[in-house]
């Protein structure tokens, strides 16, 4: 074995735990972001059934909802240049191979997930577009 090939292995060693933190926090956000769902669209579903003049109420979880789907977006934008940087290190070795893609199908869950919080997003779009709903 040369070097090069012994070095490439011990990276490729010591990645396997880091890489399988990042699968199992990512799968971890997936599933907790999937538990949530059903409360925040029964949200949707009470918003509704809000009198009139509780407008605060109503932006403060429209304000919520911006602010998750914005933070989310940029990250998911950030964790897909991280992606297409990995994928040629993952053809460099076949020992990095099980690592990397470790890691590309933890990061995967986080912006898949991401899929969620934009149909909420768009929920709230629609509402406020059909209710002609404006905030000050």
């Amino acid at each position: 074995m040369s070097a090069i090939q012994a070095q490439v292995q011990k990276m490729a060693s010591e990645l396997e735990q880091p890489a399988q933190n990042i699968l199992d926090k990512g799968q971890e956000y997936a599933s907790q972001l999937m538990e949530v769902d059903p409360s925040v669209s029964a949200m949707f579903e009470m918003i509704e059934a809000f009198p009139e003049g509780e407008e605060e109420c109503l932006e403060e979880f429209f304000e919520g909802i911006d602010k998750i789907y914005y933070s989310s977006k940029e990250g998911v934008e950030t964790l897909n240049e991280l992606l297409e940087t990995l994928r040629p290190f993952r053809d460099i070795s076949r020992n990095l191979r099980k690592p990397i893609n470790k890691i590309e199908r933890g990061l995967r869950s986080i912006a898949d997930a991401h899929d969620v919080i934009e149909e909420w997003y768009t929920r709230k779009e629609k509402y406020l577009e059909e209710n002609e709903v404006e905030f000050e």
